[in-house]
């Protein structure tokens, strides 16, 4: 009986023990149960708090403006005619490339060479004979010129008396005849009243009156001569007196002011066929018998033709230079106000792989464009082909540099938010116990991801590097860590981690292990 009742006690024993057994272990994974649910439900409050963070940092920038633009020749230049001859050869045609110097056309020149050379020649002779006639004007007349000239003035003057004797003598005639008429006519009055008292008979009286008619005939006769004898004397006297001075003349030089004159326009004579031969041979020259490019590059057009004459200074090719282009470009009128001539430019083609191109802005055009619904400003770029891969037509991107800073304290572009009451901007420094700062800044330039910070930072300073629209100063801020997969994943460790708080005090959440093993938390410093 007692064997019995000791037996149902142990059993019972056996039964509270097992059954404290049973209960203890419940308590413990209840509370693990309940640490994993608090920190699961901390790590999801802190995800919202999770970001980014960078160290402000000295780093070279480029700030640039994208466009894209197209290839096109800078210039194109013609090689024109330099002779009226007809043209021999032409050298080049459509395509073909030619260095500055090479022929580029020849000239039948020879009729026109030899046709100066006779222009000279006359010009020569007729310099001759002018010089010579100028030589004439100032040489004194010779000995036997003066001879000849001085018996001529000798017979002038014998001439001359000889008529004004003849004058003489018939002035003498008038005079008697003169004297004849006056007695005739009395003897005519007596006839006349020795007729009337029949003193006289009728045919004596007519005999008296033609006797006074035959004399008045006479006398005009007489008159004539005196008249012509006049004039004989007249030219005799003119005659004497050139004689006189052809004499005089022929013994000085140059003492009449028309012989003056003659010798001047002599002289102009002389200096009119040296200036005639000056300009036949400089004429002669100047023939040109073939035309050189003055250009390299590549035939465009061909403008004449064998056997054919062009005006001088007319083209006869047209060229242009493949190794110089330029790529014409629309920039945004948000980008204009950036551009500068003389700002590099890189240039890439979609064509052309692995190939940078380099040039200037060489124009920036004075007004700004329409073109569909945006505003633009065309601008042009030199660029510098030397392999002569890039043709005219071909489309290419580029990236026009607006500013390079070598050493510039610089962040991410993320990290800098507007704010929207000031109009300033901002970014959120960490602070004390890795609470959220706003720090006003100031920015420079922008390159493809970074910005210049010219005021508010200095290297070494941590800021949010993607701070979210709610985040606000005195956040604490939960850390994202390199290769984490977020709060909840550290918690129950797959592989993620985020570190809350710092140096001093703060929580950390980070994987315990690989695997599911779980996670860790450690609370405090």
């Amino acid at each position: 009986m007692e064997k019995q009742k000791a037996k149902k006690i142990a059993k019972r024993a056996g039964i509270v023990i097992i059954a404290a057994a049973v209960a203890g272990g419940g308590f413990f994974a209840w509370r693990e149960y309940a640490r994993k649910k608090r920190i699961e439900a901390f790590a999801a409050q802190m995800a919202a708090n999770s970001y980014n963070v960078e160290d402000v940092k000295k780093d070279r920038l480029h700030e640039v403006v994208s466009a894209t633009g197209v290839a096109a020749l800078a210039s194109s230049h013609e090689i024109v005619s330099e002779s009226a001859d007809k043209i021999k050869t032409m050298s080049f045609k459509e395509g073909d490339k030619v260095s500055a110097g090479a022929v580029a056309a020849s000239y039948d020149a020879e009729e026109t060479a030899q046709a100066l050379q006779r222009k000279i020649a006359d010009a020569e002779i007729n310099l001759e004979n002018a010089r010579l006639s100028l030589r004439s004007l100032t040489l004194p007349a010779s000995e036997s010129e003066l001879r000849k000239l001085s018996d001529a003035e000798a017979a002038a003057r014998k001439t001359l008396n000889d008529r004004q004797a003849a004058l003489a003598s018939a002035e003498n005639e008038i005079r008697l005849k003169q004297e004849d008429i006056t007695e005739a006519e009395e003897d005519d009055k007596t006839a006349e009243e020795l007729l009337s008292v029949g003193g006289m008979s009728e045919e004596e009286r007519r005999k008296a009156a033609d006797t006074l008619k035959a004399l008045k005939n006479d006398l005009d006769k007489l008159l004539a001569q005196k008249d012509s004898a006049e004039r004989d004397v007249t030219a005799a006297e003119a005659a004497v007196k050139s004689a006189e001075y052809e004499l005089e003349k022929a013994g000085s030089v140059l003492s009449e002011e028309s012989d003056k004159i003659k010798y001047e326009q002599q002289k102009n004579a002389v200096k009119s066929a040296e200036l005639t031969i000056a300009q036949a041979k400089e004429d002669l020259q100047a023939v040109v018998y073939e035309t050189k490019s003055p250009y390299s590059g590549t035939i465009m057009e061909v403008s004449a033709q064998e056997g054919q004459r062009v005006e001088k200074g007319k083209p006869l090719y047209t060229i242009s230079n493949f190794d110089e282009l330029i790529v014409t470009a629309e920039v945004s009128e948000y980008d204009a106000p950036k551009l500068q001539l003389g700002q590099a430019v890189s240039m890439t083609s979609d064509g052309i792989e692995g190939k940078v191109y380099t040039g200037k802005i060489s124009y920036i055009a004075p007004k700004a464009e329409v073109s569909g619904s945006d505003t633009v400003n065309k601008i042009e770029v030199t660029l510098d082909n030397p392999d002569g891969v890039l043709k005219p037509g071909f489309n290419l991107d580029l990236e026009i540099i607006i500013a390079d800073k070598p050493d510039v304290i610089s962040v991410s572009q993320a990290a800098v938010m507007k704010d929207k009451e000031g109009g300033g901007q901002y970014v959120f420094t960490l602070g004390q116990g890795m609470t959220a700062v706003k720090t006003p800044v100031e920015t420079g330039i922008y390159g493809d991801v970074n910005v210049e910070i010219t005021s508010g930072l200095k290297e070494g300073d941590k800021i949010v590097s993607d701070p979210s629209d709610t985040i606000k100063e005195g956040d604490r801020i939960a850390v994202k860590v390199k290769g984490a997969g977020g709060a909840a994943a550290g918690a129950s460790g797959a592989g993620g981690g985020m570190m809350f708080g710092g140096p001093g005090g703060g929580m950390q959440v980070r994987p315990a292990g690989g695997g599911n093993g779980g996670g860790r938390v450690r609370i405090g410093g």
